[in-house]
């Protein structure tokens, strides 16, 4: 390889910091600068993620484009003008805008990278369709799981050799705040007594995440008259649904919507129990987050969440879609305070052991390097 450090160019499509650009932002932070120089661009959104890495000296562009065509102009330019020698592109409408420009762009080496899993029938045909047809056009894809590298190979026909696993990481550093003082910081925002049981979840507002499901089950939790109450992070396109359906099943005193937040560690530490009931998944950052804050894990067992929560010791999985499932498992974790301890003592060690941010930033960069030699 050079002496000099490559240019690099990660692309991604939305500028809101969920899971994936989190694990941008981690890159950045900890990329090996004798190797490359990373330039960051973002197609949509509030320029959120541009503003962090700008924050971290990393040369940044949104271009808020209104159509796909503003969107192959405006990132076209930007490729003949830095000339790297290798474009990463995170998630699906940007991995098709890179692979679709590469005939007419320098793009030495393009590596794609996939955040879900191709499970069949949850998403539009035609993004299967638009993978198999272009996958030819990229020299790799990173998958953050197994089942994400498997669903690719099955649906859509990659060969297996272009496909790595990088899995997704935290720093435990962060999630190791003060508990005591974050759930009393939590009580008081919400008005709740000292013996509530706080379960959590952190993800957009999507269908896929499911969040109706968890609601329902926390229906039948004040039915069980158990104490407990739900604190639902993020934001999305179902919020005014979900805020609906939490007023049909008379739980405004049970669910509390605290929207986009810059403080999830903080938010995590003073959790009893976090919840995740999505259908469809790759490696979930919020499920390796709560992991770290010592939390116990209910998840739905779908895509790569089998990869990270150990059923029975880390938490516990259960079928996607099962209302009765669900409800049993957080019934049980409501009345279990010491395995409550015990499952988030056995998740923040297997982070610390294979979920760093160290790690995924080396193997990611190992694929680069087989690349560029």
């Amino acid at each position: 390889m050079n002496s000099n450090p490559r240019n690099l160019l990660i692309v991604t499509t939305d500028s809101v910091i969920a899971g994936t650009e989190r694990m941008i932002l981690a890159y950045l932070r900890r990329h090996n600068g004798a190797k490359y120089c990373p330039y960051l661009v973002t197609l949509i959104g509030p320029g959120d993620l541009v503003r962090a890495a700008g924050d971290l000296g990393i040369p940044t562009e949104h271009l808020n484009i209104r159509s796909p065509f503003e969107a192959a102009w405006k990132l076209r330019r930007i490729i003949r003008q830095i000339r790297p020698g290798l474009v990463h592109s995170y998630l699906f409408h940007t991995n098709i805008l890179t692979r679709v420009l590469r005939p007419i762009s320098p793009i030495p080496k393009l590596v794609c990278g996939m955040a879900t899993v191709y499970a069949p029938g949850a998403y539009p045909r035609w993004y299967y369709t638009a993978e198999r047809y272009t996958h030819f056009l990229c020299d790799r894809v990173i998958a953050v799981c197994e089942a994400g590298r498997e669903s690719l190979i099955q649906i859509t026909g990659i060969p297996r050799e272009k496909v790595e696993v990088v899995p997704n990481g935290v720093d435990p550093d962060l999630f190791g705040l003060d508990r005591s003082a974050a759930r009393k910081d939590i009580l008081t925002e919400c008005s709740l007594p000292a013996d509530v049981c706080l379960l959590g979840i952190v993800a957009q507002l999507r269908p896929q995440k499911h969040h109706e499901l968890l609601f329902r089950a926390m229906r039948a939790l004040r039915d069980s008259k158990m104490s407990a109450h739900l604190l639902v992070v993020g934001d999305g396109t179902e919020r005014g649904r979900l805020e609906q359906l939490r007023t049909e099943l008379n739980l405004e005193k049970d669910i509390t919507f605290a929207g986009y937040r810059t403080d999830v560690p903080r938010i995590l530490a003073g959790l009893d129990v976090f919840v995740l009931p999505s259908s469809v998944e790759g490696s979930p950052v919020s499920v390796l987050e709560a992991m770290a804050s010592g939390l116990p894990v209910i998840a739905g067992d779908a895509g790569g969440v089998r990869e990270l929560v150990a059923d029975g010791t880390t938490g516990i999985l259960v079928p996607p879609m099962d209302l009765a499932k669900l409800t049993e498992a957080i019934l049980f974790l409501v009345s279990q305070p010491e395995t409550r301890v015990k499952f988030g003592t056995a998740g923040r060690q297997r982070i610390e052991a294979e979920f760093t941010l160290d790690r995924m930033a080396r193997r990611t960069e190992a694929v680069y390097d087989s690349l560029l030699g």
